[in-house]
């Protein structure tokens, strides 16, 4: 059996026994991290119906998914775009017409 390296920390909680602080603040810090990066992976999946990857060659396969990647998060932040485009339309001299 492999030892653990020290610094790792294992933030399970054992039976019976409660999370300490640490591992709490821990969780909550890389359960927000996952949050934020599966909904893009959901959009990828769910609104481009992109589930299955083709084996069509590394480059090709690296291209389509940082184009997938890149389009997911326009589309995540498709309302503060929107947003910023009526404020900048609010805030322009011709805006009176």
């Amino acid at each position: 059996m492999k030892k653990c390296p020290s610094n790792w920390d294992n933030s399970k909680r054992k039976l019976g026994q409660n999370l300490s602080g640490s591992q709490k603040k821990r969780n909550r810090k890389h359960s927000s991290i996952r949050a934020r990066v599966e909904h893009v992976f959901r959009v990828i999946k769910q609104q481009f119906v992109f589930t299955r990857t083709r084996y069509r060659g590394l480059m090709k396969n690296a291209v389509q998914m940082n184009m997938l990647m890149g389009l997911a998060n326009l589309y995540l932040l498709r309302r503060n775009c929107w947003l910023l485009e009526g404020e900048f339309a609010q805030n322009t001299p011709d805006s009176g017409r």
